[in-house]
């Protein structure tokens, strides 16, 4: 994030949660405008509470490839795996509460005319669809995208790795490991992105120009 984000940056953070990466983010860009996603009512209400400069903006949708209403899996004693679907809870007893969310293209909220820098997206599991409706955003801009694919969540989603690939390479971008993308090394071609997903090697990921 320092080696992209400028003071002037424009951000956006998926799946903010209770704004960690937000903050960093404010951090390195205090002169940009930053949209912050968060669909859990009560920690869309307290990012609310927490920031109130004109230029973040939080808003209450789980992205997707279409807008509407949907059931949300609510993970009430781990809320960071919460989602649209149930996955793999790497916890003892997951206490779920079905509530419903409201959802939203990317495409459709960000303005044309504001030029994206980062995104960072945590979605446990439905990648390709949040991929699916921003990809307007994406193939404009060419963001840096810090995302979290992994085998644990996307499978119950029907996703494989194939589908978020060639999202990222329709938009002429390439994906690269965190490790491989800091030190300079060759990004990832289909073969080793899929190989990375099913062994579970990685599941953080770069999607860059």
């Amino acid at each position: 994030m320092k080696r992209v984000i400028k003071r002037c940056s424009n951000c956006i953070d998926i799946g903010c949660h209770k704004g960690k990466v937000l903050d960093k983010i404010i951090s390195l860009a205090p002169e940009g405008r930053h949209w912050a996603f968060e669909p859990l009512p009560d920690l869309y209400a307290a990012l609310c509470s927490k920031y109130t400069r004109r230029n973040i903006t939080i808003l209450p949708y789980a992205l997707s490839n279409a807008a509407g209403s949907s059931v949300f899996k609510h993970v009430k004693n781990a809320p960071g795996y919460s989602g649209f679907r149930r996955r793999t809870y790497h916890i003892p007893f997951p206490q779920l509460e079905d509530i419903m969310v409201s959802k939203e293209k990317l495409d459709t909220l960000i303005p044309p005319d504001i030029k994206i820098d980062f995104i960072k997206m945590d979605v446990e599991g439905a990648e390709s669809e949040v991929f699916a409706g921003a990809a307007e955003t994406i193939l404009r801009n060419k963001p840096v995208i810090i995302f979290e694919h992994g085998i644990g969540a996307a499978p119950h989603y029907g996703t494989n790795p194939d589908e978020v690939f060639n999202h990222i390479t329709n938009c002429n971008m390439q994906i690269s490991t965190l490790h491989d993308w800091l030190h300079g090394n060759p990004p990832l071609n289909q073969a080793e992105f899929s190989r990375q997903f099913f062994k579970d090697l990685n599941y953080y990921f770069i999607a860059h120009v």
